[in-house]
């Protein structure tokens, strides 16, 4: 049974009927409206299936409330007896099948028809009691119980030994007093208690109801103003307007003087409740729609400072509503919510619009000097946010325009802060655009929603069908330089160089930049990021592009306190390691990341820096501080399950580099192999693939599993022009076939290693002349000193088999 919390009073029924039950057909159960009727069946039932195996009976709830005929009451007899007949029928073929099923069953079957007075009430009534006294006339495992406001008593059945009459009165003061504190058993009711008692007239769900509002935490009201509240409203907790259908009283009296004392403070603060977070005065004069904060100060907020509202303590005091809607959509909401309920439509437009606008301006500042301030903006509002992208769900034509520019313009710097919810309000928006046939909107959104999946999933592939798609209808509509053209191309060319394609993102990019230059941007900071982005992309041009950018972002921002010079440091760090000074990216890598965490940057802006760290530290010889940050890592990113894939796969890869370093191959093979999952399901043609592979056959040389280590790579091999096309700087394919040698050399298979000594000559060769190109010459001869090696390696390999 459904039992939510003990059961108070009724115990000379609950005995009366015990003792007949055996003999008993049909109990009735009547009462005025919310005094509890259906509430006792189920303990009544209760108390009477302790007998049973939950498998020897069947509790079939039928609501008769707004059934209009007796074919509906039948149909849905046969839904809760689980009779599997066909139901196409006539009215007769179907009362028949439930009579001989009933007549038939091996089971016990309790029958409730709950909310009876419609039925009872209705046109088809004699046919309904003819139902309810063959239903019980089929047999003795068959019982049927009744609740009504209606009663049945001038039938012949009910005088019969086989029938019930019960009826339920209000409970006594003792046992309503016990019920008040049972439902609020931490309220101290003092003086009041006897006082709301006797305004509760001995209604259990008043008394529930009463005791629950309460009870809750932070509640709006005291004792003392809930019997004000009874004493002017007459039970207001149990209005129509606000609980569920089956917890109304529906005493006309009541709504009458409800609807007469409706007080306008108590309005107001309903529809200031509305912000779940703090909210400053001018905030809460435009929500309100009144003239000026100085006239919301005066005749609202100070009235009821005292009880309702909690002052934050700041240079610009904001105010907090002690209660709001309760978070359970199932459970009773407070009692303030009646007071808006025919103004929620104006009042969720004036919130979207408000904090709108406020989260632009917040974005706005994010890309200037003013960044911490915009920070403490956002933090200070991210309670209210949160409610702005969960009303989504309402919008209406007023708020469309709204939530569509707000997914356009603001979201592609907000998504760096509002986390995993960012991706179900783009959902949201997007599948608005498309329910209103709007293409242009939906384009314009799809370029954010194709950043969501790229940046905040990981999920490349559906990211550049997202920005494609976006920049075809652009196309299509020949709309002109602007600034969802340029987000479009300069997100693709970034997803593109994510996934290794590194000549197509360029020639993206370069688009993007000719739009930046057209349009007079010359030191914004989106100009600055498809900088920032050809610069980790242009392998020729990258230092160029990086010193430029972080030139521009100090101008512009006049401090390094910001995650933007995180990221240039971060990679300027890059740079350096593509040179070989561990030491000196070690000095960028972890100024970026302090620089990250200082400013709360995104969490996965910091986590890519954490693993850049632990990367070098670990090339260095400090494996363990390497592994504590890594740790720290998934630590993060574990609190996004399904999202931040491709910071999980990074974090695995350098987790096994680490142990690899030290020599530790069952780690270093258990990580290698995590990260190479998720990047063959990302991105199976990418750089990181050969990399992570590369990495992998070393581990199994390390533990003697030659053949393993030799069949794989000479597989990734197969593709290894692609690799050299997308990262032609890379030096995996040299570290593959050196290791593939190192297997020949294990194995003493002299014409592998000719074939692997061979190809991995050329591949010197080529990186030498690369690196020369670029004028770096420390590569260059570091490629030399690896040619001898290799060299070294084969020539004693080849006599030691000759000997």
């Amino acid at each position: 049974m459904d039992l939510e919390c003990p059961f108070v009073g009724r115990r000379a029924h609950f005995e009366a009927l015990l003792e007949r039950w055996q003999d008993l057909r049909c109990v009735g159960v009547y009462g005025m409206r919310s005094i509890g009727k259906s509430r006792f069946v189920k303990q009544l039932l209760h108390f009477v299936s302790k007998h049973f195996n939950d498998h020897d009976y069947t509790a079939a709830w039928v609501d008769l409330r707004n059934l209009q005929s007796l074919r509906q009451i039948f149909l849905t007899l046969f839904e809760k007896c689980e009779i599997h007949q066909s139901i196409d029928g006539d009215d007769d073929e179907l009362y028949q099948a439930i009579l001989t099923y009933l007549s038939k069953t091996n089971r016990t079957f309790f029958i409730i028809f709950d909310n009876a007075e419609d039925a009872i009430d209705s046109d088809f009534n004699p046919d309904f009691i003819n139902l309810i006294k063959d239903i019980s006339d089929q047999s003795a495992k068959v019982k049927v119980l009744i609740t009504s406001t209606s009663h049945l008593q001038g039938h012949d059945f009910c005088h019969g030994d086989v029938y019930q009459y019960v009826e339920l009165l209000p409970l006594s003061m003792q046992e309503s007093r016990d019920l008040l504190h049972m439902s609020a058993p931490s309220v101290d009711f003092g003086i009041y208690l006897d006082k709301i008692v006797e305004l509760c007239e001995g209604l259990p769900l008043a008394l529930l109801l009463t005791g629950s509002e309460l009870e809750q935490d932070d509640g709006l009201l005291e004792p003392c103003d809930m019997v004000e509240l009874l004493n002017k409203c007459r039970l207001k907790v149990l209005s129509q307007d606000l609980y569920p259908i089956q917890e109304r009283i529906g005493n006309t009296n009541v709504q009458t003087v409800l609807k007469q004392i409706i007080h306008n403070t108590k309005k107001k603060l309903g529809i200031l409740s509305y912000i779940p977070g703090t909210f400053s005065a001018q905030q809460a004069a435009r929500l309100l729609d009144e003239e000026s904060e100085d006239i919301t100060m005066t005749e609202t907020l100070i009235p009821i400072v005292q009880r309702h509202v909690r002052i934050q303590n700041s240079e610009k005091p904001r105010v907090r509503i002690l209660k709001t809607y309760s978070q359970n959509q199932n459970s009773e909401k407070p009692i303030v919510r009646i007071l808006i309920s025919d103004k929620f439509s104006e009042i969720r437009k004036r919130y979207c619009k408000m904090f709108a606008e406020l989260m632009h301006d917040i974005c706005d500042k994010m890309e200037t000097s003013q960044y911490a301030e915009a920070l403490s903006m956002y933090n200070m509002e991210q309670q209210n946010f949160q409610k702005l992208m969960t009303d989504v769900m309402y919008t209406t034509e007023d708020t469309y325009p709204v939530y569509v520019d707000l997914a356009t313009t603001a979201f592609p710097t907000m998504t760096r802060f509002v986390g995993v919810d960012t991706f179900t309000f783009i959902e949201q928006v997007l599948q608005l655009t498309k329910s209103n046939r709007e293409e242009l909107d939906e384009a314009f959104v799809s370029v954010t929603y194709g950043s969501v999946l790229t940046n905040l999933k990981g999920d490349f592939h559906e990211g550049e069908k997202s920005y494609n798609y976006s920049i075809s209808v652009m196309a299509k509509y020949n709309v002109s330089t602007c600034l969802m053209k340029i987000r479009a191309h300069q997100g693709l060319g970034w997803n593109l160089g994510c996934q290794g394609k590194s000549a197509e993102a360029l020639s993206t990019l370069k688009k993007a930049f000719q739009y930046e230059t057209e349009l007079g941007m010359e030191n914004e900071e989106l100009i600055l990021q498809t900088l920032q982005c050809l610069a980790l992309f242009n392998t020729f041009a990258g230092e160029f592009y990086h010193l430029k950018v972080l030139k521009k972002r100090r101008a512009l921002y006049g401090t390094d306190e910001n995650p933007s010079i995180g990221a240039c440091f971060n990679n300027m760090g890059i740079l350096y390691k593509q040179r070989g000074d561990h030491s000196k990216a070690l000095e960028y890598y972890q100024a970026g990341l302090d620089i990250k965490r200082k400013t709360k940057a995104t969490d996965k802006a910091i986590v890519i820096s954490m693993n850049n760290v632990a990367s070098t530290l670990s090339e260095l010889g400090r494996h363990e501080e390497g592994i504590d940050i890594l740790n720290e890592a998934f630590d993060i990113v574990d609190k996004y399950p399904g999202f931040l894939s491709d910071c999980r796969d990074l974090s695995n890869d350098t987790m096994g580099l680490v142990y690899l370093h030290k020599k530790d191959f069952y780690n270093a093979i258990k990580y290698f192999n995590r990260g190479l999952k998720g990047r063959l399901e990302s991105s199976p043609n990418h750089i990181c693939v050969l990399e992570e592979k590369t990495r992998l056959a070393e581990a199994y040389v390390g533990l003697g599993q030659y053949s393993v280590a030799q069949t794989d790579l000479v597989e990734t091999l197969k593709c290894k022009e692609g690799f050299i096309k997308q990262m032609p700087q890379n030096t995996f394919i040299y570290d593959s076939y050196k290791i593939l040698m190192e297997v020949s050399r294990h194995l003493g298979d002299k014409k592998s290693m000719e074939s692997y000594f061979t190809n991995c000559k050329v591949e010197i060769y080529r990186l030498t002349d690369f690196f020369e190109d670029l004028g770096n010459l420390t590569r260059a001869k570091e490629m030399a000193d690896n040619l001898k090696l290799v060299q070294r390696i084969y020539h004693d390999f080849m006599r030691g088999r000759r000997g």
